[in-house]
């Protein structure tokens, strides 16, 4: 016989829902069936493979041996059961009303081993995790709510307050001092059910709740009639890290992002405040360690990337250049001491170097707003994320002139109240085509607690196209544009712009007006130039951070697999270093360093067979 697991007793309780409610409630094993008997337990087992089973059950008392005495029709099955391998359901349990919202509360039993259709979900057999589901109107908005730190999914019944949502609200718990597996997942010999975990210092951390989360979310929009082109992701604090990191990697299930005071980057441990909460002294990095290893020891991780690279947003806005991510909208405390304030410096300008569309506010609050009032707070407008769809493409803005100053990650420095491309807007009827892509853009007044800043009368503004639905864009050749002015029709530029090495097309310097500016643009076959369509199989090239100052990571997406070649570049073509030669496929990581490098401007030049890209790279002191 197999030992599949162990159970304590009243374990058909649901322990999570019972303490956060404080009333009892128990699981039902089918969502057609009553809850069970507090006194009965509960096991439920995943399969690896279709096969015949026989199951017995044995008791232990605390202090004595198992008792593993068999008993056909007692304790154990007097003939096998047909079983078939399939994808694990969440179970429904009840109707659940707070605050006079009621949702469908939804459980799901993980596993601890893979199975040839997922994998495991978790580090031992049979944990129960809840999610809930509030119904909105057929075709509706959809929202996934994921908490913050000590939160639960039982307060994401209601997120944007429109009587259309809905919302798929997600939980992360432990049964221990941890309080929660941050949304990603552990090392496996993770104990969460201990205090004191050790802190690994070998192996892969495994994305157990990430895997859980994903599963959940592809679920419930292949079971519930909301629209899912238009699918939202929200949180405060870490559950708005969470938001953020689905916009990054998870583009073709959700449409756009909001976060509120979400920790950007986990390898941060540098904020001026002493004790802020992830740097080495504070209060969280000793259980991000219990987790995940120490920034030091760098483990890898199941998505392939080292774990503290994958947690840095900074990385994720470079690697994810290509492709895209999804718009995010994100807000920001200058005094919060919890997820930190400089580490925001990194992610601004790794957003706008590589050309993720995003807007940022930040204001003096605090991380829970008790201190310092957040003077942006009226910019957390959740409907506002309804202008995007999965199936519509959006402008990408960088470089816009109105932008407020950041300053350098101290509270002395920079603008008290401000934001990143918050003074754009424009009209989401975008016009995507195979002849064309066009957009009318205007200026965008910005409400505050105290008043509403007016909208600039003109401002000039980086356009990235992003989410393209059928404008084709290719590398190495020239794209026609022309920006009109909307009040006179009046043509106020024109040029030509060429797609960077990863086909990504930006219209520098648009000059957009209070009243609007048409911006037009023309595929290159139209002026007579065959796009490359082999440009979506060169080597894709990354930086963690640009500028690099000291060192940064560099990885390499290869095409296929062949001899490879990474090369620095100076501007007049000589090869300065040479990072990398070899056998190459699938994605090389490697370090950056810019000892020998006098400050300036380089190109990283990665080349396979015949197809190669460059990523320009400035070096700083």
């Amino acid at each position: 016989a197999t030992l599949l697991g162990s159970v304590g007793d009243s374990a058909a309780t649901d322990r999570r829902l019972s303490s956060l409610t404080k009333v009892l409630y128990t699981f039902r094993a089918d969502s057609a069936a009553a809850p069970l008997a507090a006194d009965k337990g509960l096991f439920v087992v995943t399969l690896p493979g279709n096969r015949q089973g026989w199951y017995a059950v044995t008791s232990q008392l605390t202090g004595s041996s198992e008792d593993r005495h068999v008993i056909p029709g007692g304790n154990a099955l007097t003939s096998p059961v047909q079983e078939s391998l399939g994808l694990p359901r969440p179970v429904y349990q009840r109707l659940l009303t707070i605050n006079g919202i009621t949702a469908k509360v939804y459980t799901l039993w993980t596993w601890n081993v893979d199975t040839p259709l997922f994998p495991a979900m978790c580090n031992v057999p049979s944990w129960p995790f809840d999610a809930s589901v509030t119904q909105g109107i057929p075709r509706g908005p959809a929202f996934i709510r994921s908490h913050a730190l000590g939160g639960a999914f039982t307060q994401g019944f209601q997120t944007s307050g429109d009587p259309t949502e809905w919302v798929v609200a997600l939980d992360d718990y432990s049964l221990n001092g941890d309080i929660a597996t941050w949304w990603f997942g552990y090392h496996p010999n993770y104990d969460l059910t201990a205090n004191g975990n050790p802190v690994p210092t070998s192996g892969t951390v495994i994305d157990y709740t990430n895997r859980r989360a994903l599963h959940t979310i592809r679920w419930a929009r292949a079971t519930f009639d909301f629209d899912t082109t238009r699918v939202y992701a929200f949180g405060f604090s870490l559950g708005g890290t969470y938001s953020l990191q689905l916009a990054f990697l998870h583009p073709e299930l959700i449409s756009a992002a909001m976060a509120s005071t979400g920790k950007a980057d986990y390898s941060f441990q540098s904020e001026p405040v002493t004790n802020a909460g992830y740097n080495p002294s504070g209060q969280y990095r000793p259980i991000v360690n219990r987790l995940w290893g120490t920034v030091a020891t760098n483990l890898p991780s199941s998505l392939g990337l080292p774990m503290y690279t994958l947690m840095n947003d900074d990385s994720l806005a470079a690697r994810t250049e290509q492709r895209g991510a999804v718009f995010m909208a994100n807000i920001s405390g200058r005094h919060d001491e919890t997820v930190g304030w400089a580490e925001k410096m990194g992610f601004f300008e790794s957003m706008r170097v590589h050309r993720q569309g995003h807007v940022e506010y930040w204001d003096n609050r605090d991380h829970s707003g008790f201190i310092y009032p957040g003077g942006m707070a009226p910019n957390l407008d959740l409907r506002w994320l309804f202008r995007f769809r999965s199936n519509l493409s959006w402008p990408a803005f960088s470089n816009c002139s109105a932008d407020d100053v950041p300053g350098d990650g101290t509270v002395a420095s920079g603008d008290t109240l401000g934001t990143i491309n918050g003074t754009m807007d424009w009209d989401p009827a975008v016009s995507d085509s195979a002849t064309r892509w066009a957009v009318t853009l205007r200026t965008r007044s910005i409400p505050t607690l105290w008043g509403t800043r007016p909208a600039p009368e003109s401002l000039t503004v980086d356009v990235t196209p992003r989410r393209l639905q059928r404008f084709l864009v290719a590398t190495g050749v020239p794209y026609r544009y022309e920006v009109r002015r909307m009040s006179d029709n009046a043509l106020v530029q024109q040029g030509l712009t060429v797609p960077d090495g990863d086909a990504v097309l930006t219209i520098p310097g648009v000059k957009v007006y209070a009243k609007g500016s048409r911006i037009t643009v023309f595929p290159s076959t139209l002026a007579g130039v065959t796009p490359d369509m082999d440009a979506r199989l060169r080597p894709h090239v990354a930086l963690s951070r640009n500028p690099v100052q000291s060192k940064a990571s560099l990885t390499v997406e290869w095409p296929a697999q062949g001899d490879a070649v990474v090369e620095v570049i100076d501007l007049q073509g000589r090869r300065v270093r040479t990072e990398f030669q070899g056998l190459a496929s699938g994605i090389t990581e490697h370090t950056f360093r810019t000892a020998g490098l006098a400050p300036g401007v380089y190109l990283v030049h990665a080349r396979q067979g015949k197809v190669s890209s460059t990523r320009r790279v400035t070096v700083l002191d």
